[in-house]
């Protein structure tokens, strides 16, 4: 019998711990255990990939700060990343843990509820901190409307709660065998060769801009991650020989995207960056997969697991305050001060929103739970 934390993905940005007495196991190279009658596998390697994917976006932020602007790179990666490992940890729709419930409309709420009290925190501060540099004057009707709505101006957080509806129905209809994964995809694949063809701007690189056209790729991405669970893919027998693969087409993505930019005529055709970025987030996710004993054995031993673990448990909180922490330096400080100041701010500001946010979640929770137990 053994102590220990089983690491469930709520949110791309978050990750969620239940502390159980449980007998662990072994399924294939990764790590189970059994609650309650349901094996829950714990992926270690989920957590390199959160860390990965919270650089990478940030990184993508850091234009205004670098001497060259294009080493600002990553984000779109990135964003892939956190979407493949939603799909992929939300998989067991039906039973959670410890956070087992009925009917699709408690799942989403569920999650929901640990997106939004993150939000409001980082934008009343966002807010109150603008007021107190006197960039805005103090405006009730701005407050209100972020704790109602505080989504506002996060497009990734928007988006992921639409895609968590269109996530849930599909899993279950492709549990229950209504679907299969290749209607899935198949239909994905249209409704984005319709799109793509009716509405994206192809005058300049537009498929990651401001608009819900992405979105339709993130799901595919999500979707994606929710196949490489359920098919459980098999051993790599060379890690070095997948890990120059991944080394390659990561700079045929960015290559990609370079010749595309300066050669006009290519510009139709630049839903093949979405195609060879797919193609990529397969592999890159194949070979964290497939280092996943390596992890293990590193776990709590090493600085980079430390900081990987750090960053996967804020997430969400590091791509809510980081652009204020870095217009801020960006304005006031050169590089690199401007860099190494950012680096550190967005991860303290970070850490301050997830515990404010945290024991404030835990505050409401504690006070439904005795409502509940009262009616009882």
């Amino acid at each position: 019998m053994t102590n220990i934390d089983i690491m469930i993905s709520i949110i791309p940005g978050s990750v969620f711990k239940v502390k159980k007495i449980i007998i662990v196991s072994k399924i294939n190279r990764f790590k189970s255990a059994r609650i309650g009658g349901v094996v829950i596998t714990m992926f270690e390697f989920v957590i390199y990939l959160k860390a990965l994917a919270t650089i990478l976006i940030t990184n993508s932020h850091f234009d205004t700060i670098y001497p060259i602007s294009q080493l600002s790179m990553g984000g779109s990666i990135g964003n892939s990343i956190f979407f493949w490992v939603s799909g992929f940890c939300l998989s067991n729709i039906k039973s959670r843990g410890s956070i087992v419930v009925d009917g699709g409309g408690a799942w989403y709420l569920h999650r929901l509820w640990r997106i939004y009290l993150p939000c409001v925190v980082a934008v009343l501060i966002n807010t109150f901190y603008r007021y107190m540099i006197h960039i805005a004057t103090p405006n009730l009707k701005e407050i209100l409307g972020n704790i109602v709505n505080p989504t506002v101006g996060f497009w990734f957080v928007q988006a992921i709660l639409v895609l968590y509806i269109l996530y849930y129905i599909t899993v279950r209809l492709l549990d229950n065998g209504t679907l299969s994964f290749k209607v899935v995809f198949i239909t994905i694949g249209i409704i984005y060769t319709i799109s793509y063809v009716l509405c994206v701007d192809k005058s300049y690189v537009s498929i990651e801009r401001d608009s819900l056209f992405k979105w339709i790729y993130y799901f595919a991405v999500m979707m994606l991650g929710f196949y490489c669970k359920k098919k459980k893919r098999s051993n790599a027998q060379n890690k070095v020989s997948l890990l120059i693969v991944c080394s390659a087409m990561f700079v045929i993505f960015y290559g990609l995207q370079f010749v595309i930019k300066r050669c006009t005529v290519l510009l139709p055709f630049q839903f093949i960056i979405h195609v060879e970025e797919v193609v990529f987030i397969y592999y890159i996710t194949y070979l964290f997969e497939n280092l996943e004993s390596f992890f293990i054995k590193i776990k709590h031993k090493t600085a980079i697991s430390k900081i990987a673990d750090s960053l996967a448990k804020i997430t969400l909180e590091i791509y809510l305050v980081q652009m204020v922490v870095i217009d801020l330096c960006a304005e006031h400080l050169a590089f690199p001060l401007s860099f190494v100041v950012a680096v550190v701010g967005i991860y303290v500001y970070a850490i301050i929103v997830n515990s404010i946010s945290t024991q404030v979640r835990r505050i409401v929770e504690k006070i439904v739970i005795r409502k509940k137990k009262a009616k009882i």
